[in-house]
């Protein structure tokens, strides 16, 4: 299965954890660009042989949405959120291991 497929697939993952998070008063678009930007990690760092991939998504996407809340918070937030907002490059993420 390609990388769009699963973003296509598990797109409503992504959605679900940002609507959660805006219930809590967050914005929903950048809750969800959040997401969307986990899920892309996901796609990127998954390993078959060590799990699902939806159990790797959810996990990466909650990352990525606590990293741009701390983030728009100012604070320095984490290399991984920096590198996916193209502060720095996604190679350097993915050799740190990903999510």
């Amino acid at each position: 299965m390609s990388g769009e497929d699963l973003v296509r697939e598990h797109w409503g993952l992504a959605r679900h954890a940002a609507a959660k998070v805006a219930r809590r008063g967050r914005d929903f678009d950048d809750a969800f660009s959040d997401a969307l930007l986990g899920l892309w990690v996901a796609v990127l760092t998954h390993r078959p042989d060590r799990g699902r991939f939806g159990a790797h998504a959810g996990m990466c996407i909650t990352r990525a949405m606590i990293d741009g809340v701390r983030h728009r918070k100012g604070r320095l937030g984490t290399a991984r959120h920096r590198a996916l907002s193209g502060m720095r490059s996604l190679d350097e993420v993915l050799a740190r291991g990903g999510c």
